[in-house]
């Protein structure tokens, strides 16, 4: 399938989250690297690309702040 710059970006951002909330704790949510990995995430990411970036970020936002604690 086709990547969109603004999928590229968003997979850059997750990849990145990711990273950072591994340095934080040995205890890690992978539950929006688990979503980018479903066959209907290139779809969803093409036609609901802002949604798709606010889900996954805010995902990764409380899955830090769970790590943290």
């Amino acid at each position: 399938m086709r990547r969109t710059k603004a999928t590229t970006k968003l997979v850059a951002l997750v990849a990145a989250v990711c990273v950072l909330a591994g340095c934080q704790t040995h205890l890690r949510y992978d539950n929006a690297a688990r979503l980018m990995q479903r066959d209907d995430f290139n779809d969803a990411a093409i036609h609901a690309a802002g949604w798709v970036e606010d889900a996954l970020t805010t995902i990764n936002n409380l899955e830090l702040e769970l790590e943290r604690r």
